[in-house]
């Protein structure tokens, strides 16, 4: 889904460009796997398998953890140098819009016109707004979540400009318990679609990601990114299990204990994870040595392509399936296979035609100075403004 990050900040070789963690690509990789479980099976609730499954929906959250991170860990490297909200802006355009515009076009321009499919609220896509209607093309039912990321793209670069950088996480986490106390209180008063969908009802992840960015960039810092990561995960596990059982096992992101409680605990799951791998990244256990496998990389490398071809072929994955065996469980499986094969090799072929030519421009037209260089290829933010 999150396009924010193929680019993972922790170096700058000497050509200028930053490196990646590699963990970090896993994880995005893990993201995307667990969206298509949610999206291209079809196990009914009170089916056994639902709840598993349904935890799939969780994908979500962790994109926004990564891309809160992800994306302020850019804007704190960088913003320091000149032309800070061009660059910053002109680099995510790159990333973003080549792919998101070439689906709206074939979508809105050709596939509805020829098929005779929904363009309900069609100006509300191209403005990224979409996350604010509460009916759209089935097809693009997805792509909420990218308009949630655009927003905050939009918004986040003043706020890193503005706060000092010893205040920004303290800000983060109180913005994000915010949210998650706004969630809790205001469920039953508004609508389930604008609690699960509008922005300012789902910052806390990224909220979370971004506080773990700002921790990580303070040298002085970084021996407590452990200590956090613990506490969070024991909070996240709290609120979680104690939604799964009022809500009576149910663990679908969109059910009300969720909504109230559990989507928050599954954000500070996940940003605890995310930060233990920050302390652990480049060691030889099990779990750093799986992440950072060819194949979990890979994914990660076209998860943002994925997320966004996905949903419009799992119709067809799920027709296709059940037309072969009338076995919910086995039909579920192939749809995900096959979902995520022709995913996968559009993914491939939209990051080798479309989206890795674009991403030649970011360096050429926006590329970091040589403040964020030297800053990022040091790690030690003692040099740049508090």
């Amino acid at each position: 889904m999150s396009a924010a990050a193929n680019v993972v900040l922790v170096a700058a070789p000497k050509n200028g460009k930053l490196s990646h963690i590699l963990e970090l690509d896993g994880v995005r990789g893990i993201a995307v796997l667990l969206v298509l479980v949610a999206h291209l099976t079809m196990i009914p609730r009170g089916h056994p398998l639902f709840n598993y499954l349904a935890l799939g929906t969780t994908g979500v959250q962790l994109f926004f953890v990564l891309s809160g991170f992800l994306i302020t860990r850019i804007l704190l490297v960088s913003k320091d140098e000149p032309e800070y909200f061009k660059r910053f802006y002109l680099r995510r355009a790159l990333r973003i819009f080549p792919l998101y515009y070439a689906v709206l076009i074939a979508y809105f321009w050709v596939i509805a016109p020829l098929t005779g499919a929904s363009t309900i609220h069609q100006a509300w896509y191209w403005f990224y707004l979409m996350n604010y209607v509460t009916s759209g093309p089935p097809r693009l039912d997805h792509f909420w979540t990218l308009a949630i990321e655009e927003q905050f793209y939009l918004v986040w670069p003043l706020i890193v400009l503005l706060v000092k950088r010893r205040w920004l996480a303290p800000l983060c986490l109180s913005l994000a318990g915010c949210v998650m106390l706004a969630r809790f209180t205001l469920y039953g008063y508004v609508s389930n679609t604008t609690i699960s969908e509008a922005t300012l009802f789902s910052l806390d992840p990224l909220a979370i990601g971004a506080a773990i960015a700002a921790t990580w960039s303070i040298s002085a810092q970084r021996g407590n990114m452990g200590r956090f990561g613990l506490i969070a995960l024991a909070t996240g596990l709290t609120l979680f299990v104690a939604a799964v059982i009022l809500g009576n096992g149910n663990t679908h992101s969109r059910v009300p204990m969720m909504i109230r409680m559990g989507n928050a605990g599954v954000a500070l799951i996940y940003g605890g994870w995310i930060a233990r791998i920050l302390v652990h990244s480049s060691g030889e256990g099990f779990v750093s040595r799986f992440l950072r496998a060819p194949a979990m990389t890979n994914i990660g490398k076209y998860s943002y392509a994925i997320y966004v071809l996905h949903y419009p072929l799992a119709k067809l994955t799920i027709s296709s399936s059940l037309k072969i065996t009338n076995s919910l469980v086995l039909a579920s499986l192939l749809s995900l296979v096959a979902g995520f094969c022709l995913s996968y090799a559009l993914a491939a072929l939209s990051w080798r035609f479309l989206e890795q030519p674009c991403l030649r421009l970011k360096d050429r037209l926006a590329p970091y100075g040589a403040v964020a260089a030297s800053i990022a290829s040091s790690g030690n933010f003692k040099t740049a403004k508090a």
